[in-house]
């Protein structure tokens, strides 16, 4: 599938000559647009990576959405291990909870503030927390 083939959905902002993701929907002053469902974001995935790979503009844009927008990062760049499932090495694909979460933490380090986290089995948790160390 070449980038941009069958794609109508507003989620390829980073391509060139796209107008659906401007520098201030970058600059994290808009939500950015990635799907949450399997098969779709890890299509998603793939065409980002092509695209980098063919377009350093879309590089660029993609390396500042990267250090913008942490949930950005989680969903499109970040990845879990879950040795229950088929398929071990899955895609860290967050919940409307974990986005909470990952965005309370990141706010904490960044005030330089204590964070109590409630912590049970199977939330993800750990690997939020590392994910936003990183």
């Amino acid at each position: 599938m070449d980038v941009g083939e069958g794609n109508d959905s507003g989620y390829q902002w980073w391509a060139e000559g796209k107008d659906r993701q401007d520098d201030t929907r970058v600059d994290g002053k808009d939500k950015l647009t990635y799907p949450k469902d399997l098969e779709e974001n890890l299509k998603f995935r793939a065409l980002l990576i092509q695209e980098c790979q063919m377009n350093e503009d879309s590089a660029s844009r993609v390396r500042i959405a990267f250090g913008r927008d942490i949930l950005f990062a989680f969903n499109v760049f970040f990845w879990t291990f879950d040795p229950r499932t088929k398929e071990k090495d899955l895609p860290f694909i967050t919940y409307d909870f974990q986005d909470k979460a990952i965005l309370e933490i990141n706010d904490a380090i960044d005030k330089q503030e204590d964070l109590f986290a409630d912590k049970s089995r199977d939330m993800g948790v750990s690997w939020i927390v590392l994910c936003v160390l990183s």
